[in-house]
C-alpha cells in the first residue's frame, strides 16, 4: 500500500508537531508520525479515543512550536491499527490542494511537495503591510510565484490573522518597479523577536496581476540559477 502514494511522506521527528483528532464522539491529541500534502500518520492513545472508523471524515488540528495557531484539515480516516497499547491512524487530506495552500511557509520543509518554487531573500528588503485598521513595515524573508513570507513586529500578534485580507507594497533586488500586491495571510508564527507570516497572492484583488507575476518568476529563476550555476562550473 505504501508503494502507491503518489508523494512520500515526511518524518517530522519524534514530538515534533502534535495533531488533535476531532471527531462526532470527541478530540484526543496524539503525535505526528509522517506527512505530506495528500495525508498524514498519527499515534493516538487507546485510552480516550473518540470511536472512529475507516472511511469515517474527521478533522485535523495540527501543532508546533512555530505556530500561533493550528493548521487546520479535513480528511478521511483509512487505516486503524494497535500496537501495544496505542493507535496508529492514517489519513487522507479530503482537500489537498486546500492543505498545501494553507499550509505557512515554515512548515513546507516537512511537506514533500511544493507547487511553487520559492528562494530565500537575504537582503533587507522592505514590505509595506496594510489590513484592516494596520499598517506596519516587514521584511520580506522568503518569496515565490504564489506568494511569500515576511517578518513583522511581535506586536502585532493578535491584531493580524490567519485569513485576513492584506495588501502589500514591495521592491524586489535588481528590479526598479514596485509590486502592488493582495494577498491573503495564511499563516502566523514565531520568527526570533519578531512574526512570521506567510501570505498567498490573490489575483483577482491585484491590479495589473500578471506583469507582476512575470517580475516575481524572473527573480526566483534568477535566485534558482545563481545558486545552480556554481555547482555546474565544479562538476
Amino acid at each position: 500500500m505504501e508503494s502507491k502514494r503518489s508523494h512520500y511522506r515526511m518524518r517530522p521527528g519524534s514530538g515534533a508537531m502534535r495533531v488533535t483528532l476531532c471527531a462526532a464522539e470527541g478530540s484526543i491529541e496524539g503525535e505526528v508520525l509522517n506527512l505530506s500534502v495528500q495525508g498524514s500518520g498519527g499515534r493516538f492513545p487507546r485510552s480516550g479515543m473518540p470511536q472512529v472508523t475507516p472511511g469515517e471524515r474527521v478533522r485535523l488540528e495540527f501543532r508546533t512550536l512555530l505556530l500561533l495557531e493550528p493548521l487546520v484539515a479535513e480528511a478521511f480516516v483509512r487505516r486503524i491499527e494497535t500496537v501495544g497499547g496505542e493507535l496508529l491512524v492514517g489519513f487522507e487530506f479530503t482537500d489537498p490542494r486546500a492543505v498545501l495552500r494553507d499550509v505557512p511557509y515554515v512548515l513546507r520543509p516537512r511537506f514533500n511537495r511544493r507547487r511553487y518554487l520559492r528562494v530565500q531573500v537575504d537582503e533587507p528588503v522592505a514590505v509595506e503591510l496594510e489590513a484592516m485598521g494596520l499598517a506596519l513595515q516587514g521584511r520580506l524573508r522568503q518569496v515565490s510565484v504564489g506568494g511569500a513570507a515576511v517578518s513583522v513586529p511581535l506586536e502585532v500578534a493578535g491584531r493580524l490573522a490567519r485569513g485576513e485580507q492584506i495588501e502589500m507594497r514591495l521592491c524586489l533586488p535588481g528590479q526598479s518597479a514596485a509590486l502592488c500586491l493582495s494577498a491573503v495571510v495564511r499563516g502566523l508564527w514565531r520568527d526570533g523577536d519578531g512574526l512570521g507570516c506567510s501570505v498567498r497572492f490573490d489575483p483577482t484583488g491585484t491590479e495589473n496581476y500578471a506583469a507582476q507575476r512575470a517580475a516575481i518568476r524572473a527573480f526566483v529563476a534568477g535566485r534558482r540559477a545563481a545558486h545552480v550555476e556554481p555547482r555546474e562550473s565544479q562538476a
